[in-house]
């Protein structure tokens, strides 16, 4: 998944696990603490959306299809991708926290294995080193789990996986920072930076000191401290998003300005 995201995949060795049921608790309980969550799923079998006028747009060859009503809006690639990282670009980046279903053989991300057999923790590769949480209602794969180093929890304990979830990424976030505690975001610390950046309140590119905004003047780049890069990049960004056809969120924004050829100065 894209750099800047804490991705958490919820993976199990088949369907009918509970995967699906386990996310949208946790969606829910993350909403309701106020974090903003994009979630990724795999449909090994396809979308339900044969016979219908999407379908039939992809059919005559349309690249990609976006569907708009009142209530939601939808965007269909009729190319498959299996990579869940070529879904990333479609994640505002004002969300942080990503939950992926299925994608068992990715390697972004941290699992939450969801297992109802003690065997099923070694068919998907159960390890501290990449594995948030082990779900299951079987004492034998939570005690066989705890025995491998990982976390382990029982499906009716939303409000406990959610809550490690929003640490962690409060921590991946924190990862991503430069760690200087300038304060020069208008927070202290890194760490509270973090926290507002998990909740989907700031950005990454929030942080002065890791927003690259370049001036250069007559071919010779001008350093800027970060105050002075965090102004031109509010600047610039509250300018163009008055124009029409910009994004909510761009990712690049390049102004370019040309003196006329009159001679200059006396």
């Amino acid at each position: 998944m894209a750099l800047g995201k804490a991705v958490y995949r919820i993976v199990a060795t088949g369907s009918g696990k509970g995967k699906t049921s386990l996310g949208v608790g946790l969606v829910k309980e993350l909403s309701a603490r106020g974090y903003k969550v994009a979630v990724v799923k795999h449909a090994s079998k396809g979308l339900d959306v044969e016979g219908k006028d999407t379908r039939r747009y992809a059919e005559a060859g349309a690249r990609i299809i976006v569907a708009s009503s009142p209530s939601e809006t939808m965007i269909m690639l009729p190319e498959g991708m299996e990579d869940p990282d070529l879904l990333a670009p479609l994640i505002p980046s004002s969300i942080f926290i990503v939950l992926v279903e299925g994608f068992r053989h990715s390697k972004r991300g941290k699992k939450i294995i969801v297992a109802e057999e003690p065997g099923e923790l070694e068919e998907l590769r159960c390890s501290p080193r990449d594995t948030l949480l082990v779900v299951s209602d079987n004492p034998e794969v939570i005690g066989r789990a705890e025995e491998k180093g990982c976390a382990a929890s029982r499906p009716e304990d939303i409000e406990a996986i959610a809550g490690r979830i929003a640490g962690d990424a409060v921590e991946e976030a924190l990862k991503m920072l430069p760690g200087a505690d300038c304060g020069y975001c208008g927070y202290p610390t890194c760490r509270m930076f973090a926290e507002h950046v998990a909740k989907g309140e700031k950005t990454l590119a929030d942080c002065p000191l890791i927003t690259g905004v370049e001036v250069v003047v007559d071919g010779v780049r001008v350093p800027l401290n970060p105050y002075v890069r965090s102004v031109f990049r509010s600047m610039a960004r509250a300018l163009v998003s008055t124009l029409k056809g910009v994004p909510e969120n761009p990712r690049s924004i390049v102004i370019r300005v040309e003196e006329s050829g009159e001679k200059r100065g006396g």
